[in-house]
């Protein structure tokens, strides 16, 4: 009886590990990182959680986290520093399925020694992924920097994503990338020059971009460009199909590649 015991509780066990986990938005960012790190599958239940420019959510591989309908992360921006990411993928096989950002905080990049350009808020990043097959799907981000950041990874899908940010789009290293049935919107005046829906930059390879709609910007709907230092390390196999493009200044740019 005793070893029937002992070889439940070895079958159950990894069941109790990785079983869904749901959130709250009455919950402290502490609580629900610590949630994120224990378990596989993460859901944000229904509400308005509150973050601001101490908010960091650490995720490591093998996390597929949910956001309920009627879930909304809303910014605030508390002036206390800029900081890289809202979400920071530092792992592999990672999904992000329905997550919706807002922020009505405005803050000049001035204030941080970044130049010219007006960002959104002091919030860098909503989504940073330095991983491999990841996923942004049916996600719904508004008033950020920039909404999905590859600083580095291979087979990333980022499918069915509104954004109305500073800079939908930055990759800078990747192998990979599909993008597919993005709604990117730039209609106001705090954008700059240097802000595309899609900037592709340096070691991006095997990228395709189609099924996708790009309205406004003062400068390039996208961008590919070399690694200014070197620029052989440059975007390669790029394909792009099925766009409309409106009200952009220009539409593609190849710049240093």
């Amino acid at each position: 009886m005793r070893r029937y015991a002992i070889l439940l509780i070895a079958i159950l066990l990894p069941l109790h590990i990785y079983a869904k986990r749901y959130v709250y938005p009455e919950y402290s960012l502490s609580q629900i990182q610590q949630i994120i790190d224990e378990s596989d599958h993460i859901i944000f239940r229904k509400g308005v959680y509150n973050v601001d420019d101490n908010t960091s959510w650490f995720v490591k591989s093998n996390k597929k986290l949910t956001f309920e309908p009627g879930s909304r992360l809303d910014f605030t921006n508390t002036r206390a520093k800029q900081y890289e990411s809202l979400f920071n993928i530092q792992g592999d096989n990672v999904v992000f399925e329905g997550l919706c950002f807002t922020s009505s905080s405005r803050c000049s990049r001035y204030v941080y020694g970044n130049g010219p350009r007006d960002g959104f808020s002091s919030l860098c990043t909503v989504i940073m992924i330095r991983g491999n097959n990841v996923k942004v799907l049916n996600s719904n981000i508004k008033n950020a920097e920039i909404a999905v950041s590859i600083s580095s990874g291979n087979d990333i899908v980022i499918n069915n994503l509104h954004g109305e940010c500073a800079q939908t789009i930055f990759a800078y290293n990747c192998h990979n990338l599909f993008i597919t049935n993005i709604n990117s919107i730039l209609t106001t005046n705090d954008v700059g020059d240097l802000d595309h829906h899609i900037y592709l930059k340096a070691d991006c390879r095997k990228v395709k971009i189609s099924n996708s709609h790009f309205i406004g910007g003062p400068s390039y709907a996208i961008q590919i460009s070399g690694d200014y230092s070197n620029p052989s390390i440059c975007p390669k196999g790029v394909k792009i199909s099925n766009l409309v493009i409106e009200k952009s200044i220009r539409g593609v740019c190849v710049d240093l590649a």
